[in-house]
């Protein structure tokens, strides 16, 4: 016969909650599939170029200092949001003259 599975001491309860947590999470494990990211496929959208992404980029950075200038509540912001609205337009009109 195996050694008793009933614990003795403090010390013995312990060891068995360890094997049974190592057990438990090798279960889990076997059972449970690895989540992976999905690559990006080459092809997602043919029309997309280099230049859409800077303006993609130029765009989210001016939208970001605009939010940032309203959120600390400068009265200035014309500026700001003159030039997101800018950046916008050449952003969308640059995708519909690529699609």
């Amino acid at each position: 016969m195996g050694p008793s599975l009933e614990p003795v001491s403090i010390n013995e309860v312990e060891v068995l909650a360890v094997r049974l947590q190592a057990v438990a999470a090798r279960a889990v494990r076997v059972a449970t599939p690895v989540y992976t990211r999905k690559r990006k496929r080459d092809n997602s959208a043919q029309w997309w170029s280099s230049e859409l992404s800077r303006l993609r980029r130029d765009c989210s950075r001016k939208q970001a200092a605009l939010c940032k200038a309203r959120r600390q509540g400068e009265l200035s912001i014309e500026a700001l949001a003159e030039a997101s609205r800018i950046a916008r337009r050449r952003y969308t009109h640059a995708i519909k003259k690529a699609k």
